[in-house]
């Protein structure tokens, strides 16, 4: 059954592909679209789109904050940026750390934890880890983003929501036994 309210757009990724050019189409005042030239396999091809968007990210140039590190020119082992990780091999037996706790620490600790023997997550003031799936296996937007979360957003004080939100963290487990417990109250994003 077609839902209006759900896009029927497709979308296809293309790998081992080098975009060679975007490039405002002749008409782009009044259609807005682009002309993108990629090659892959040592052939060029341009096609049109409606939208680009780039999605580099905000930590695209690594910063090693090493003045933080008193003695890491005498540190024996290997250190590097999270942008330079590509996969647990050579890991295997491995004691790692893991210095922060955003999305790109946590992932590469996950995945290097069924390779290296240890790995420590090391973060100056801890942080509220929110599961990807809700209860009851739903994708947790699916279950934050209704229209009675959303008023429970806009009418409860915000000290209150901090303590409820940060009560359901901890029911996927306990912060402070893990010594992730913030000092900060957790700390909401509204969207417009």
């Amino acid at each position: 059954m077609h839902r209006p309210d759900i896009p029927t757009h497709v979308v296809k990724i293309v790998h081992n592909t080098v975009v060679v050019s975007v490039r405002k189409c002749k008409d782009f005042e009044s259609s807005g679209q682009w002309n993108v030239t990629t090659e892959k396999d040592g052939k060029q091809k341009t096609t049109i789109f409606d939208a680009v968007m780039v999605c580099s990210g905000h930590h695209t140039d690594p910063y090693y904050p090493v003045e933080s590190f008193p003695g890491i020119k005498k540190f024996r082992g290997q250190y590097f940026h999270s942008r330079e990780y590509k996969n647990s091999d050579g890991y295997k037996g491995k004691r790692v750390v893991i210095v922060g706790m955003g999305n790109s620490a946590a992932d590469i600790a996950v995945e290097l934890s069924h390779t290296a023997s240890q790995v420590f997550l090391s973060t100056r003031r801890g942080a509220w880890v929110l599961s990807r799936v809700f209860d009851d296996g739903y994708p947790w937007d699916h279950c934050y983003d209704t229209r009675f979360e959303t008023f429970k957003r806009n009418s409860l004080p915000m000290s209150l929501l901090a303590h409820l939100t940060e009560k359901k963290m901890n029911t996927w487990f306990s912060h402070a036994n893990y010594g992730l417990q913030p000092i900060d109250r957790y700390n909401f994003i509204f969207f417009s």
